[in-house]
């Protein structure tokens, strides 16, 4: 395309949702037999965000059901309460304007906001609650004890070069931040502070979870929300119970709270 419009590459093919949108659909006119390639591309957009909505939209619904297990024999009605939310929050950016709603939320609530999250996954999983723990964990849960290799491999990757790369990367998008432009139009001023607003909801969940875990679950005690709970693991071996008591017949249909239920599958 730079060739035939004798512009550089840089003036062609630009980051964000024009990439996909404009570009690439302007391209594909540009090959041999473009209608193939035009119907390829866009069905591999399809299949793209169809395999992209289900990961999101399960990750919503599990957390809605872990949180509110009242409602799990309800998980059908949930998904499609989950799905029409989503529609009509999805419907402003169908519209004119919709392609720099799309820009804005892309750059701010899909851009640093993950990394700082993962980084803050890592330190919490390596350093904080502690790797020798969390390979205990992975041993009571899947019965894998990692290796020396392994062991090693997370180390350097999880507990060093990921987050000091993480870290170095969020510094440097911090540096180098400018406001907004998307297709040669400039956000404004007003625009650039939602964007950081949704920034700054997305990442103040941390500190705000941690607050109130402190706060409301271990009554002021700090250190007890970076250790393990007997619940988790008393919770752990009765879910491993029922799934596999869950095939006897009839099982499904007895109403024991989880103390019955253990004292239960013990006579079994």
């Amino acid at each position: 395309m730079a060739h035939e419009l004798n512009v550089p590459v840089s003036e062609v093919v630009t980051s964000g949702s024009g990439l996909a949108f404009v570009a690439y659909p302007d391209l594909v006119t540009r090959l041999p037999v473009s209608t193939l390639w035009a119907l390829l591309f866009f069905l591999m957009l399809f299949t793209l965000g169809l395999d992209s909505q289900f990961a999101i939209v399960e990750n919503i619904i599990t957390c809605i059901l872990d949180e509110f297990p009242q409602l799990r024999p309800k998980k059908p009605w949930v998904v499609v309460g989950v799905c029409v939310v989503l529609f009509l929050l999805g419907i402003p950016l169908t519209t004119q304007g919709g392609r720099y709603i799309i820009d804005l939320m892309d750059t701010y609530a899909a851009g640093w906001p993950y990394l700082f999250i993962g980084l803050m996954e890592l330190i919490a999983m390596y350093w904080v609650y502690g790797v020798g723990k969390f390979y205990r964990d992975l041993e009571n849960i899947q019965g894998f004890s990692p290796g020396l290799r392994l062991r090693s491999h997370i180390t350097v990757v999880y507990g060093t070069l990921s987050p000091a790369l993480i870290s170095v990367i969020l510094v440097l998008s911090w540096i180098d931040w400018t406001p907004l432009e998307s297709g040669g139009y400039v956000y404004p001023f007003w625009a650039n502070v939602i964007g950081w607003c949704m920034a700054i909801i997305i990442i103040a969940v941390v500190p705000l979870g941690f607050l109130a875990d402190v706060i409301f679950v271990q009554k002021g005690n700090v250190l007890a929300s970076f250790r393990e709970t007997d619940e988790w693991y008393k919770h752990s071996e009765n879910i491993e119970m029922r799934e596999k008591a869950g095939t006897r017949q009839g099982f499904d249909n007895l109403a024991i709270d989880n103390n019955q239920f253990y004292e239960y599958n013990s006579r079994l």
